[in-house]
């Protein structure tokens, strides 16, 4: 396990009740294409909380990133049946947004998104960078989405009024999706995850 899976299971040590770093855990795995890191991680995620949406949909966004489709749809339509979360449902119709976008579902995969604005997600700065979203960058209406949504967030660079480790998160967030966005260079590494 990398020092990231170290991290996050040290940070579940020291907060068993917590969910998020089960939630977290995975995704920097993910968005630098360590499959095996991520599949682990994930594995264990789903074990401790099989329903969460939140879990089941990133689960989901992980299989459309390893040319899964069928069991990336089979994910999405198990995180929609369940009504509950322990975080915003925003965060689970992004990620439903992501696989759509992923398989080039793209209408339905920006609706998705388009929800996940109007419930409480509208980081378009996240929008337009995020590897998964590359599909829908190309339609007009997304163009339109951030437009609208520009004035209303701040830019990393305008988070000089945000106490330091909220700017570090971002920080650490953009040189994420910096590695993200070089996989999409080539081609995602072939899977050997279920």
């Amino acid at each position: 396990m990398t020092w990231r899976g170290k991290r996050f299971k040290r940070w579940r040590a020291e907060n068993p009740d917590n969910k998020y770093p089960v939630f977290f855990g995975p995704q920097p795995a993910m968005m630098t294409g360590d499959w095996k890191e991520a599949k682990i991680l994930l594995d264990e995620a789903v074990q401790l909380l099989p329903e969460e949406p939140l879990i089941v949909s990133l689960q989901g966004v992980f299989y459309a990133l390893t040319g899964k489709d069928g069991k990336a749809l089979d994910c999405l339509t198990k995180a929609c049946a369940s009504p509950k979360s322990f975080g915003h449902a925003h965060h689970s119709y992004y990620q439903f947004a992501s696989i759509l976008a992923l398989l080039g579902r793209c209408e339905a995969a920006f609706e998705w998104l388009e929800r996940s604005v109007s419930s409480g997600f509208a980081c378009w700065p996240f929008f337009l960078k995020d590897p998964n979203l590359k599909n829908l960058r190309e339609l007009q209406a997304f163009e339109v989405l951030v437009s609208s949504l520009q004035p209303s967030i701040p830019t990393i660079s305008d988070c000089s009024s945000l106490v330091r480790p909220r700017v570090l998160v971002c920080r650490a967030g953009a040189d994420l999706l910096k590695s993200a966005n070089k996989r999409l260079t080539g081609s995602y590494p072939a899977s050997t995850a279920d």
